[in-house]
């Protein structure tokens, strides 16, 4: 077992997945019947791993993981309800690209979901970072471009969605060295463009700049936390920002 997530929420649900031999399993955890039996949920024949989890709401559960095919890497998602248990899994992502970090999710107040991952064309050797929004009622769109950033990789991808629906999301690029990006979208608005906000040197041995969590508040003000070590020295820093 490995790659252990979990989420809950107030009226005691809660959701632990896993991976497994390169599947991903989940068991739901209900006030009324406890904990239910395991279930597998990435397709036999594929490696499924990062997977991610998020509560809605109403106490449904969405799970996302990367899984692995013979010709790419594509995001699949599986949706929990009390009535009808795990739904089939649905592919999230386009087809034809690898994927470079793992999924973020976060759910809204109305229990819109977004996805967020990084991704990478062996074709043209372009990356970049893609997201989804799957809808409170409804199934997953198409995927979104949210940027094309220099580089050669995407790691550490990271969402937050605060309760109105306003968003952050942040990645870690190495580009030569590293640097930690954001993008932020308002209430009932779309994402704007990346902005930089830490650097980074790379050192294969160390850790500089290895994540770059984010939050939302329920002002929309979104905040950024991130660690960077150097020959022995650390800092932790931060930046808050407004969504508008």
């Amino acid at each position: 077992m490995s790659a252990l997530v979990t989420a809950g929420q107030a009226s005691g649900t809660a959701v632990v997945a896993w991976t497994g031999n390169g599947q991903v399993s989940a068991s739901v955890r209900t006030p009324s019947a406890g904990w239910s039996s395991v279930a597998a949920l990435s397709p036999a024949g594929q490696t499924a791993t990062s997977p991610a989890v998020v509560m809605r709401p109403d106490g449904s559960a969405v799970l996302a993981w990367a899984a692995q095919r013979s010709a790419d890497t594509v995001i699949e998602s599986s949706v929990w309800t009390a009535a009808a248990g795990w739904s089939g899994p649905a592919v999230v992502s386009g087809t034809g690209m690898s994927f470079t970090g793992p999924v973020a999710l976060g759910a809204d107040g109305t229990g819109n979901v977004l996805a967020g991952w990084g991704q990478y064309s062996s074709s043209t050797g372009a990356i970049s970072v893609a997201s989804a929004t799957l809808p409170a009622a409804g199934s997953w769109p198409a995927p979104a471009i949210l940027a094309t950033p220099a580089g050669t990789s995407i790691r550490q991808v990271s969402v937050a969605v605060n309760s109105a629906g306003a968003a952050v999301a942040g990645w870690v690029r190495k580009n030569n060295d590293l640097y930690g990006d954001v993008i932020t979208r308002p209430a009932g608005g779309s994402f704007g463009a990346p902005v930089t906000i830490a650097t980074g040197p790379w050192r294969p041995a160390l850790q500089q700049l290895h994540s770059l969590p984010v939050a939302i508040d329920g002002n929309g003000r979104a905040s950024a936390a991130w660690n960077n070590a150097y020959a022995n020295a650390s800092a932790q820093n931060g930046l808050a920002m407004p969504t508008t």
